[in-house]
């Protein structure tokens, strides 16, 4: 069984790639203008559910 000092440290490494990640997704590209990847992921996905739904609607 790992004791306190062990989980607090596991916690600390969780908490580094956790905000790794959410830096990494709220970042802009580096060309002036570039939405960041979470919002292009957004973007993608409402894009996908638009052409889903049309693709239901068409009659048979």
């Amino acid at each position: 069984m790992k004791n306190k000092r062990e989980a607090g440290q596991a916690m600390a490494e969780y908490l580094v790639v956790t905000l790794v990640v959410v830096i990494v997704l709220l970042a802009p590209y580096p060309s002036a203008g570039s939405p960041s990847v979470l919002t292009q992921l957004v973007h993608t996905i409402g894009n996908a559910y638009q052409d889903y739904s049309r693709a239901l609607s068409i009659p048979d």
